[in-house]
């Protein structure tokens, strides 16, 4: 018997790895540290399988992932408890399954208890919604049967926000805008349905009452930009799932910035000048002896957090960039105290206008199948109304997969408004940033 359940234990730790190399798959760029694998004997009736492991996300964060198996001692079904951690939060999945769990998984869901405004109440009624009918394409059928005595706007909005009802609609900014006319007409619709409750669709025949009940005309309206829909991701979940707000500046951050990993593993030595890129992600305002306010700010980069003060005389100049939720880019002394490494700020800028003061050249690039004559002449537009003195090139793929440059004569102004309006045109191109050595 022993024998038996070492070599089950051997089997499903295969299992695991391969479900953690496939799932590896499906995360551009994630890169696995190391696995610790645990065996543990909770109960006579069950044991637990623990696997940990540090992880970097597609934009270089790195985080700790639990994934827990609870197996009992007889039988062949189990039940697979996985969690996940981003940052403060947990991302839980209970899937009570037989050996062909191994075969089946494609995706981690969110835990909807974690959204931020939806509480457990409101999470069975989404359920009980979703298991009404096998399949749902719809959101305004998803509305219908949705029960509103446990499900209100505001928890639906914060829904539209993190992106829960992408697949209905990708377009968020849409759905929240006719989600009040959108509840209205579930509503009237549920009345009617009940019979001893009066309805708009009362004072319709039946044929005009069933066409309205399902028409909901959405606005033509673009998308909210990346920048707004990770600033909504992070409210509503407490972490980006789109992406991050310093991918838009990956050429900058590589030309500019060391990353917190470097500063805290040692690769620069004490009094080194580094400048490191990130979001302030929390920040604690303390006064001095002599009342005068300093930071110490927590930064998220693309490999992590660190934590640096902001004295006075720093604070003072540059404390009102800490309020902006937008990226920043330090410069300041290596530290070495309390046997930790450290930086010292003795700048702050914006990131953006870092690249709009000191950026040399813009390279966007663009694949040939995917350049449109009138995207072309509206780029054209933009270049000659932020005219400036930064050059622009373009780097373009051929149909054989080759990468031609071609050098422009154009030249711009790289501020953030011309940069909004070329995400706006074209969210899918990149674009390059060169800078003097």
């Amino acid at each position: 018997m022993l024998r038996y359940k070492l070599n089950l234990y051997l089997s499903i730790t295969c299992n695991l790895l391969l479900i953690l190399a496939s799932f590896s798959s499906n995360i551009s760029g994630k890169v696995v540290d190391q696995y610790n694998f645990k065996v543990e004997q909770r109960s006579r009736d069950i044991t637990v399988i623990t696997i940990d492991q540090q992880v970097h996300l597609d934009y270089g964060l790195a985080y700790p992932i639990t994934y827990e198996f609870y197996l009992p001692n007889q039988g062949d079904e189990f039940s697979a408890y996985l969690k996940y951690r981003f940052g403060d939060n947990w991302i839980e999945m209970v899937e009570k399954t037989s050996n062909d769990f191994f075969n089946g998984i494609e995706a981690v869901r969110f835990g909807l208890n974690a959204v931020k405004n939806v509480g457990g109440n409101a999470v069975d009624a989404l359920v009980e919604a979703r298991q009404e009918v096998e399949e749902i394409s719809d959101f305004m059928e998803f509305l219908k049967i949705l029960d509103f005595n446990r499900m209100n706007k505001r928890m639906l909005e914060t829904l539209v926000k993190c992106g829960a009802f992408d697949s209905f609609r990708p377009n968020r900014a849409q759905l929240f805008n006719v989600l009040d006319h959108a509840i209205h007409l579930a509503q009237e619709f549920q009345r009617a349905e009940d019979g001893s409750q009066q309805s708009l669709f009362d004072l319709m025949d039946e044929s005009e009452a069933r066409q309205t009940e399902t028409q909901l005309e959405l606005p033509d309206i673009r998308d909210w930009s990346l920048k707004e829909r990770l600033r909504l991701e992070k409210e509503s979940l407490g972490f980006y799932v789109s992406g991050h707000p310093l991918d838009q500046y990956a050429s900058d951050v590589k030309a500019l910035a060391t990353s917190s990993a470097d500063i805290l593993t040692g690769i620069h030595k004490e009094g080194d000048n580094v400048s490191i890129a990130g979001i302030v992600v929390e920040k604690t305002i303390r006064l001095t002896k002599n009342s005068e306010k300093f930071a110490i700010v927590r930064l998220e980069d693309l490999r992590g957090i660190l934590e640096l003060p902001i004295y006075s005389r720093i604070y003072n100049d540059y404390g009102h960039l800490l309020e902006m939720d937008e990226p920043l880019l330090v410069s300041g002394r290596i530290s070495f105290r309390d046997d930790e490494f450290g930086l010292v700020a003795d700048c702050l800028e914006l990131l953006s206008q870092v690249r709009s003061e000191k950026a040399l050249s813009m390279t966007i690039c663009i694949d040939q199948e995917r350049m449109p004559p009138e995207q072309l002449r509206h780029l054209r537009g933009i270049f000659q109304k932020y005219q400036g003195s930064q050059k622009v090139h373009f780097r373009v793929k051929t149909e054989s997969d080759a990468s031609v440059m071609i050098q422009t004569p154009m030249q711009v102004q790289l501020n953030p408004r011309m940069m909004d309006e070329l995400e706006e045109l074209w969210k899918e191109q990149a674009a390059l940033f060169t800078y003097a050595v």
